[in-house]
């Protein structure tokens, strides 16, 4: 890779970083490439993208951040996405299933560096359709609460009616 190229690579991992919300950092090493394709498809589908990126090169585009050098020591990935529960839930599935190959280093969530445990934490939360879900669940049963309390004195009126119109008729 020539001065140029690697110019080029650093800039657009830079402002691939910044434009994103939550950027996770793994190792892998060891995997085959069926593995590695199925876990960039998966990362896709929800909504992500994977860096691999020369080590030398993630520290210039990411800066001299004592976590950051830290971090980017072995075959490295930079794992970016605007939503940060879809994409650690991806990456701690597929960090259980290959065990020692692939492991989450650390993560980033606005700004906020998370640690191995953190973002274990974060892959058990709710996901944003869940969330949408949930919240309009609740608008629903706050509009059929309403409406009942609304109609209960209509029901009490025609209930005292009918019964006046039972007792005039026996």
């Amino acid at each position: 890779m020539n001065r140029l190229a690697k110019k080029d690579c650093v800039e657009r991992l830079r402002k691939s970083v910044c434009q994103s919300s939550c950027m996770l950092v793994v190792t892998h090493s060891g995997l085959n490439a069926k593995s590695i394709s199925g876990f960039r498809r998966k990362v896709r589908e929800v909504g992500g993208t994977i860096e691999v990126v020369k080590n030398t090169l993630a520290k210039k585009a990411l800066g001299e951040d004592v976590e950051f050098l830290k971090a980017f020591r072995f075959s490295t990935a930079v794992l970016l996405s605007e939503d940060p529960v879809s994409l650690s839930r991806v990456s701690v599935d597929f960090s259980k299933e290959q065990k020692e190959r692939f492991q989450i280093i650390l993560g980033r969530l606005d700004g906020v560096f998370l640690s191995q445990k953190e973002i274990l934490e974060l892959s058990s939360l709710p996901s944003l359709g869940e969330l949408r879900a949930k919240l309009l669940c609740l608008f629903n049963a706050v509009g059929g609460k309403f409406l009942s309390v609304l109609q209960a004195p209509s029901k009490s009126i025609v209930t005292v009616l009918d019964a006046h119109q039972k007792k005039e008729s026996n």
